[in-house]
């Protein structure tokens, strides 16, 4: 972790969380992160910035055999993510998308350390990356 910090709950539609991993895989600016995402898969392509992502999913079981599912415009969903981010940090966000979240108790780092010890082993999948 590069630095301390807090985690942060929003409740945020498919749309919008399309929209956020879009912007991500767009950048043309060299300053602009990617997103790490976990229990999210998007389908990307070369295509202009914002039109590059052509679809998304995610794993409706995280905690048992993978199930996904398509990401629904009108869908809800709970998104945990460092309060950075969801202030407009590395501008994963658009400057005019104001989130609402809630933070969670606990620093970022110690609930890591929380998540590492109680899921150990950490086998993490990685769909053929080298």
């Amino acid at each position: 972790m590069p630095f301390d910090g807090s985690l942060v709950l929003a409740n945020i539609s498919g749309s919008q969380l399309y929209k956020m991993l879009a912007r991500a895989s767009s950048s043309s600016s060299r300053a602009l992160s990617a997103a790490q995402c976990s229990g999210v898969r998007i389908a990307a392509n070369s295509s202009a910035f914002g039109g590059r992502v052509s679809a998304g999913s995610y794993d409706a079981r995280p905690f048992a055999d993978e199930q996904w599912k398509p990401l629904a415009d009108s869908h809800m969903y709970d998104v945990l993510m460092p309060r950075f981010v969801a202030e407009g940090g590395d501008a994963i966000l658009a400057p005019h998308l104001q989130l609402p979240f809630h933070t969670v108790p606990g620093q970022m780092l110690d609930l890591v350390e929380l998540y590492v010890t109680r899921f150990l082993p950490i086998t993490p999948i990685l769909d053929h990356r080298k």
